[in-house]
């Protein structure tokens, strides 16, 4: 399994500025916080990677919800990373390249957006 580390960040993607839209996007990683709060963190797109090493180039967006579940936060900035499946696989992001080591029991952003976009049909 992939070793987690909780590290959000991300280099390039836009959100709606919509917070009903942006809320309905289903995350691919969900951090929790103290008082009910949780962090979403969604794919907003998906396309092959313009570098040769990496398969996918995706967007990321974040939502922030509060105890009750209202949109708090909407990130509308840009962020983006790189993905390759192959192996173990490998996240690049924030200029930096990660590649995951998996052990039980841990969740890791990186590791959920490697199997949210390896293991799933893209479009």
């Amino acid at each position: 399994m992939w070793i987690p580390t909780i590290l959000i960040v991300a280099i390039a993607t836009s959100l709606p500025l919509d917070p009903v839209q942006g809320a309905e996007r289903q995350p691919f990683h969900v951090s929790h916080f103290d008082r009910g709060v949780t962090v979403n963190l969604t794919i907003t797109s998906v396309m092959t990677s313009l570098a040769s090493e990496y398969d996918f180039d995706v967007t990321i967006g974040l939502i922030e919800l509060n105890g009750e579940g209202a949109v708090q936060y909407l990130d509308d900035a840009r962020h983006g990373a790189r993905v390759n499946c192959a192996g173990r696989g490998k996240v690049f992001v924030g200029g930096t390249a990660y590649v995951p080591s998996f052990a039980p029991g841990k969740s890791d952003w990186k590791v959920d957006l490697l199997k949210s976009v390896c293991n799933s049909p893209v479009s």
